[in-house]
């Protein structure tokens, strides 16, 4: 009787303890209030005429202000703040001084890296970015030939701070070629490798690539427009990602536009949801506009009397998404004429992009150094030491490819003006 009467009794203080523990729990978790913490959305990265770097951080303010402004836009609550520093920690130490609230990376979506720092203190930043133990293996990369506090100083047009409108720019692929675009984690991995150089996606104003962003109405001007831009003066410059950074012997050593970009992703068979436009077969006027779904490459090396030689096999699937063409009736005769100039329009981007990195540069950023290694990696530790100098250069390439255009949307033929008298 008396141990019955003990048991109830154990069980309402584990009770009554559980509770304490929860409670106090719960304070811990709130120690870190939001309101307390300097959220930087974007680190840019730059080397000034002093060699020293220069830190600029767009902080994303999380006060009210963020709601969403006339004709349904969200308002900018960013700060934007530049710093010195012979370091990089030296700079956030700078930086620190100047904020009243504790600067947090945990939020980092974006970092932003000039040309000049790019050249010149590559490793140092990943070796920064790499040890913080706030800032995420999945931040983006990437490369400006602008100045970065332009960049970072940038309106966005459709998100409440321009991390969010970067990194939704990245995510919404249909139309363009992001996959270029590397996160630290994929970025690292790259620029250590002794088979494969890396690459990212570059970041510009979108005015220079020939996108004009229409101003804000007047009322916006007058109203809405001051507050966002308070603290920082009137940008109104917006950002277009477009080409591809390339690094070479742990530095950057130049750039892809966009029509070499999508050759870099064809050969690598990392292209999707791009459009490439083909002229009209039979010299007909117009262009016919193909949206690439899918796309595979495959690397198989092999050597001829002691050198490699690289086979590449592409193969292509696309869509027919607009057709200015007259008098052109898609017959499967006609379907299999466009596989052919889709084929050579392909080769004939990749064999750009090849002249330019493989036999200009000496650049491997198709990876055959990587190909060369998993099939033949006794060669290849005999071949690796001179691969950047003669080798890569040296190499033939042999390129496959197979196109299969397999839709053509509901109409297969051109639409004209008097198809129904």
């Amino acid at each position: 009787m008396k141990l019955n009467k003990c048991i109830p009794m154990r069980t309402f203080f584990s009770v009554v303890l559980l509770i304490l523990f929860s409670a106090s729990l719960a304070g811990c978790w709130s120690s870190h209030e939001i309101n307390n913490l300097a959220l930087i959305g974007i680190m840019g990265i730059d080397q000034d005429d002093s060699g020293q770097f220069e830190l600029t951080v767009s902080i994303v303010n999380p006060s009210p202000g963020g709601s969403l402004g006339g004709a349904g836009k969200m308002q900018s609550t960013a700060i934007v703040e530049t710093t010195t520093g012979k370091t990089l920690f030296e700079a956030m130490g700078k930086l620190s001084s100047t904020l009243s609230k504790e600067i947090y990376l945990g939020n980092l979506g974006v970092v932003i890296v000039g040309e000049k720092a790019a050249q010149n203190k590559m490793e140092s930043i990943l070796d920064f970015l790499k040890r913080n133990t706030h800032i995420r293996p999945y931040v983006q990369l990437l490369v400006t030939r602008e100045k970065v506090v332009d960049i970072v100083k940038a309106e966005p047009q459709l998100k409440s701070n321009l991390g969010s409108e970067i990194q939704g720019i990245i995510t919404n692929r249909h139309y363009t070629h992001l996959a270029v675009i590397r996160d630290l984690s994929q970025f690292l991995k790259e620029f250590s490798s002794d088979t494969r150089d890396s690459f990212t996606g570059e970041i510009q104003l979108a005015a220079k690539n020939g996108i004009n962003i229409a101003e804000k109405t007047k009322k916006m001007e007058a109203g809405i427009a001051q507050k966002e831009t308070k603290g920082m003066g009137q940008n109104k410059e917006t950002l277009s990602l477009q080409g591809a950074a390339i690094f070479k012997d742990n530095k950057y050593i130049g750039s892809l536009n966009e029509q070499e970009t999508r050759g870099l992703l064809l050969g690598r068979g990392e292209l999707a949801h791009d459009i490439i436009i083909l002229s009209c077969p039979k010299d007909r006027k117009g262009s016919i506009s193909i949206l690439i779904n899918r796309c595979n490459s495959q690397f198989s090396p092999h050597f001829i009397e002691g050198q490699p030689i690289m086979d590449v096999n592409i193969k292509v699937d696309g869509d027919i998404q607009e057709i200015d063409c007259p008098d052109l009736k898609l017959t499967s005769n006609q379907t299999n004429e466009l596989n052919v100039v889709l084929e050579e329009e392909i080769r004939h981007e990749i064999m750009i992009v090849l002249d330019k990195t493989q036999k200009q540069w000496q650049a491997d950023v198709f990876g055959f150094g990587n190909a060369i290694y998993h099939h033949y990696p006794k060669e290849w530790n005999q071949m690796a030491s001179q691969w950047r100098n003669d080798g890569l250069s040296k190499m033939k390439v042999n390129i496959t490819i197979i196109a299969n255009i397999s839709r053509s949307g509901v109409s297969k033929n051109p639409v004209k003006a008097d198809e129904s008298r």
